[in-house]
């Protein structure tokens, strides 16, 4: 039961620290992005910035997702000893 259970909390601490890091690699980029349009406190720049710390919490709900969904398939697949691989293998030849 230990096994599976730090199994299981390494996966989720593996999808938080991916999504972390990509959605914080994508929020940086769209700031750097965005401090070219300095039009001043309520010019572009304020509206791009305000939609880049919009953005980044969408990023981490679709990446926390798909990276669930990767873990569960996984799973699924390791519990069927493969079936799934072995049906896709068996339908393709």
């Amino acid at each position: 039961m230990n096994a599976a259970c730090t199994q299981s909390c390494s996966a989720a601490c593996g999808c938080a620290d991916g999504c972390s890091a990509e959605c914080g690699e994508e929020f940086a980029a769209c700031q750097n992005a965005d401090t070219s349009n300095d039009a001043g406190p309520l010019g572009l720049a304020s509206l791009s910035v305000l939609s880049c710390g919009m953005n980044a919490p969408v990023c981490q709900i679709k990446c926390q997702m798909k990276c669930q969904f990767n873990l569960l398939a996984a799973a699924a697949d390791a519990m069927g000893g493969g079936a799934a691989a072995g049906a896709a293998a068996d339908a393709s030849s």
